[in-house]
């Protein structure tokens, strides 16, 4: 069995009823909550990374890559947990769907933007 990547906590919605407060059987996944301040993290962290590399009109050397590099991983790992999240049915799904179109949204500007620079690298 592979060692889990984020500690399962799980925490109850709580939902008023009419008669006063109740309890769902749905519950909220901690790796969704993480997953979406991640998703958020890379996307800010794309956006300063090319508005630095645009100020340095595309020298801005191997930090700034690195930094790219690592927020790609980032976010493709919190979309396969946030996906992972969906598949229980005892999990609200809110908060992991939000997560996971964050994280893809990011993924494919990413994937865009290496694509960019590989065909440029071509020309």
């Amino acid at each position: 069995m592979p060692k889990k990547l984020f500690k399962k906590r799980r925490w109850r919605v709580r939902i008023k009823g009419k008669d006063g407060p109740s309890f769902s059987s749905k519950l909220i996944s901690t790796d969704g909550i993480i997953c979406l301040v991640l998703g958020i993290a890379c996307f800010i962290l794309l956006i300063t990374t090319i508005v630095i590399s645009t100020m340095h009109r595309g020298g801005a050397g191997l930090h700034i890559g690195t930094l790219g590099v690592v927020g790609f991983v980032v976010s493709l790992t919190c979309f396969i947990i946030s996906v992972k999240t969906l598949n229980d049915e005892y999990i609200a799904e809110t908060i992991p769907k939000i997560a996971a179109v964050v994280n893809f949204v990011v993924l494919l500007i990413f994937m865009g933007l290496y694509a960019y620079g590989i065909f440029m690298g071509m020309v």
